[in-house]
């Protein structure tokens, strides 16, 4: 399993382009999908699936570009593609919807996908459809947890308590991982087990 990490683009978001063989998914469409298609023509690969963590503008905003791939999101998290205040991209000054027909997630499954096999957490807090996806010891955490900090809880949908039982519960989960966060550097589990000031 190959990791790419694409980060340009408006919203400073951590865009990861997971491929295996010439298969690819893409977790989090947050920059334009032509730094996307670049990418997978360069390297033969074609997209399999696109997995969102959740349902915020960052980390949805180009996911329209590709409405033959299937999207996956946690239902909880479904209202944010068809609400622009929900999706906070209000806050940015537009509104966002996303038409692409989602894959539901609960949390819980298995989803094997062009060659690779990534388990769902529901971590919700950050929103209540957020979501982490596990690849054997990597962990794509989206805005769950970042290194040396969480996910803000002032967002539509947050909430304190229930974002730090949520790190509690995947740190201990995935205690081994790597961390791919949404924003900024990866990390570990056990670093931020013991560094995190949160």
């Amino acid at each position: 399993m190959q990791i790419q990490t694409l980060s340009e683009g408006p919203f400073g978001v951590n865009c990861y382009l997971v491929s295996h063989q010439n298969q690819a998914v893409l977790i989090d469409p947050g920059v334009p999908d032509e730094t996307v298609r670049r990418h997978l023509t360069a390297q033969s690969l074609t997209l399999c699936a696109i997995l969102l963590t959740h349902g915020h503008v960052d980390h949805i905003a180009f996911a329209d570009a590709w409405p033959e791939v299937p999207l996956y999101i946690h239902r909880a998290d479904l209202p944010a593609l068809t609400d622009p205040v929900k999706n906070v991209s209000t806050l940015f000054g537009f509104s966002l919807t996303i038409s692409h027909a989602a894959r539901l997630l609960d949390g819980g499954e298995t989803l094997d996908l062009g060659g690779m096999t990534f388990f769902v957490h529901h971590t919700p807090g950050h929103s209540p459809g957020s979501v982490c996806y596990q690849a054997g010891t990597v962990l794509f955490c989206g805005d769950t947890i970042f290194c040396a900090g969480r996910g803000r809880t002032d967002l539509p949908g947050g909430a304190e308590e229930t974002l730090m039982a949520s790190i509690a519960s995947v740190l201990d989960a995935c205690a081994q991982a790597r961390l791919y966060p949404g924003h900024g550097p990866q990390t570990t589990a056990q670093a931020e087990r013991a560094r995190n000031p949160f």
